[in-house]
């Protein structure tokens, strides 16, 4: 894993506002070519995806057809949905060579159900300190 689990799962404020500044700033990247790295706060949000949409549904051909929030994800980080639930995979163990120790992350998170929604509502709270409208990025959790 390129992040440092306090990196995903305590980031601060700053650290957050740089990654949402980051994600915001970013192009789309033309296809076949390699995109950056996943922020923490992608791999968060990817994560939390994971509560409300089975990834095992869709496959390369139909990620196109993924239900929200991938498809507003995949928006928002200019990505395409495929790269949303591939990463969904990686956090849960689906792929065989996923990102290394991300599967004991999502684990470990899991596990700490305050830890996990106190972070969510950081993300979103920085996300509409970044400009993120709510119709960009809802709080598709309901964790207000």
């Amino acid at each position: 894993m390129a992040h440092s689990m306090d990196a995903i799962f305590r980031p601060s404020l700053s650290e957050l506002r740089q990654q949402w500044q980051a994600i915001l700033d970013r192009s789309v990247v033309p296809p076949g070519k390699r995109q950056v790295a996943f922020t923490p706060v992608e791999i968060l949000l990817c994560m939390y995806a994971s509560r409300v949409v089975n990834h095992r549904r869709y496959g390369g051909s139909t990620a196109h057809l993924a239900e929200e929030p991938v498809q507003l994800l995949a928006r928002l980080f200019k990505r395409p949905p495929s790269s949303i639930l591939a990463k969904m995979a990686n956090l849960d163990g689906s792929r065989t060579h996923g990102g290394r120790g991300e599967v004991e992350a999502a684990e470990k998170f899991a596990g700490s159900p305050d830890d996990y929604k106190d972070v969510y509502r950081r993300v979103m709270r920085t996300a509409r300190s970044a400009g993120i409208a709510s119709e960009v990025l809802p709080d598709f959790l309901g964790l207000k």
